[in-house]
Formats: C-alpha cells, structure tokens, sequence
C-alpha cells in the first residue's frame, strides 16, 4: 500500500524508482511521511472543523496562565527569539560551514530544500486557514496561528541534525542522538505558548508539518547520493 502510493507521487516516484533497484528502500522514513502526512490531515481537519480554540487549548492555556512567573516569560522569550529567523540562521551556519569545508553538497542541497520547502508551507498554511492568535502582538500583526512556523521549523533543524548525529553513532546508541533532537525542539515549541502567540493545536499541527518535510528530505536525500550523504543514507 506505501509502496503503490509513493510511486503516485511525482516528487517521490523517481526517488523510489532508483532506491528499488539498488535493493536501498528507506522504509523507516517512508513510514515516518505517512504517519505524519495522516495525522496532520486528521488535526487539522479537527482544527478548521472548530470555529473556536479546542477545548484542549483553552486547557492548556489555563494550565500555562497558572505556571506563569516573571522567569518563565522571560526564558519563554529567549526561546521564541532563537526560533525567530536570525537565530536560526545562526544555529545553522556551522552546520552549514561544515558541510561546505566537507564538500557535503548533496547534504547542504537538502538541507536548503528542507528548509524553503518548511517556509512556504507554513506561508500557504497560514494564509489557507487564517486561523487567529490568542494575542497578537504589533511585531505579529497579519500572521496568522496555524501552523506554528517555529515548531516546524526547529523540528526541521533539529531533526535533520538529530539525524546525522544519529547516523555517526553505533546503531544501539542511534536512540539517543533522536531524543536529543526532540528535546531541543520542545522548549522552542513550549514558548509559543509562553509569550502567548500561539494555542497547543498550533503547535501540534507545526510538529507534523516538520516532520512529514524531514521524512521528505530523508527520502529523497537517500537516492543514490552515496557516501556524500551518508549520514541521512544511514538514518533511512
């Protein structure tokens, strides 16, 4: 059934084509884009089906309201401005460096694909749903909720990162480089709702759109790039 509905889809079809005659099927990622393509497909239909926030995001709201002190908003705001496009352009520059001074050039394509691909899907995401914010701020007005970029976008970076990390460590150990990623990537999402720009749906439907974008990426970087791409080559 995965099969017969990657070789549907143009922007997979040749990929799959060529990792189906070297025998170098990435299953685990093409199960990762399925299950998140199914899900965000399934939550935001429950989101745009409500024209009010989800019961579950009032509650999370009310829960974030009752933690709240002066040190969390503050830590929640240095959070938020290393999401912001600076401070991911900073985090990824030694990556990006490193892959230069390796001649990593599959790797850094990807990457840049991995990363526009996130952007206009949040753009076009935004502007399908119009969905509002719980506040917004002068430095936000005309953005819309849904999805959150800043989720998507740090679940991209550390996912992608996660992976060639996970890729250079011994297989029983490769769990660990994975939850490294997730870790960094749930503070950044957290201070959406912090400084109160963003409900928990928000973020839901963020987290998956990174993740179908890396599943795509994994893919489509494991098609015949040989050792230049190893590291995503290995997490497949």
């Amino acid at each position: 059934m995965i099969a017969g509905s990657i070789r549907r889809l143009p922007l997979l079809r040749r990929s799959w084509l060529a990792m189906s005659q070297t025998g170098d099927v990435p299953l685990a990622s093409l199960l990762l884009l399925v299950l998140a393509l199914g899900s965000l497909s399934g939550w935001t239909l429950l989101v745009i089906a409500h024209d009010t926030p989800l019961e579950l995001d009032l509650f999370v709201q009310r829960l974030v309201i009752s933690l709240q002190s002066d040190f969390s908003y503050i830590v929640g705001n240095v959070f938020a401005q290393i999401g912001d496009t600076l401070g991911i352009i900073a985090i990824t520059l030694p990556w990006a460096a490193w892959m230069l001074i390796g001649k990593r050039w599959d790797a850094l394509l990807h990457w840049c694909g991995a990363f526009a691909g996130v952007a206009v899907l949040n753009i076009l995401g935004k502007a399908l749903f119009g969905r509002a914010r719980p506040d917004t701020p002068d430095y936000l007005t005309g953005s819309f909720s849904y999805p959150s970029a800043h989720t998507s976008t740090a679940v991209v970076l550390f996912g992608l990162a996660a992976a060639f990390i996970a890729a250079e460590m011994p297989r029983q150990k490769a769990f660990l480089g994975l939850l490294d990623g997730a870790s960094a990537c749930t503070p950044m999402a957290l201070s959406r709702l912090v400084v109160g720009v963003h409900w928990f749906s928000d973020l839901v439907g963020g987290a998956l759109l990174g993740l179908i974008v890396c599943a795509l990426t994994f893919c489509t970087g494991n098609n015949n790039h040989g050792h230049h791409y190893a590291p995503v080559h290995g997490f497949c």
